[in-house]
């Protein structure tokens, strides 16, 4: 009886880790636990062109002037302004916004956002 009680819990943990893992992180998620204090400058250098933006307070990306739901949104757009609009209809391209923006840390190192959320991440699965 002791031996299942044990698997149990260790199977009911395995699940909420996968779960909080599969959890779709947004940004406002690590303005809430204070990894991104907003106005949070981003950048990143596109076939040799910049770009900078900021993430706002409730986790959009602004650029331009205009307000964008995501990250990847806003660098689909870089994407599109360099290279052009996409055959497929959308006014962007393509991008996965946590590996295609940086930041510049505390070091004045210059790093991806995806680092951000990974730190996010292991701190969910540690709660």
């Amino acid at each position: 009886m002791e031996a299942i009680n044990q698997l149990d819990c260790a199977e009911g943990f395995q699940s909420d880790r996968r779960i909080m893992s599969d959890k779709r992180i947004k940004l406002a998620d690590l303005i809430e636990a204070g990894i991104i204090k907003p106005p949070f400058p981003i950048h990143v250098n596109f076939k040799g062109k910049n770009f900078s933006a900021e993430i706002d307070k409730d986790g959009f990306v602004l650029m331009d002037d205009k307000r964008h739901t995501s990250l990847s949104i806003a660098g689909g757009i870089v994407r599109a302004t360099v290279s052009g609009k996409p055959d497929d209809g959308l006014p962007y391209r393509r991008a996965n916004g946590w590996t295609f923006w940086r930041f510049t840390d505390a070091d004045g190192q210059t790093r991806p956002i995806d680092e951000l959320r990974k730190k996010f991440k292991a701190g969910s699965l540690t709660r």
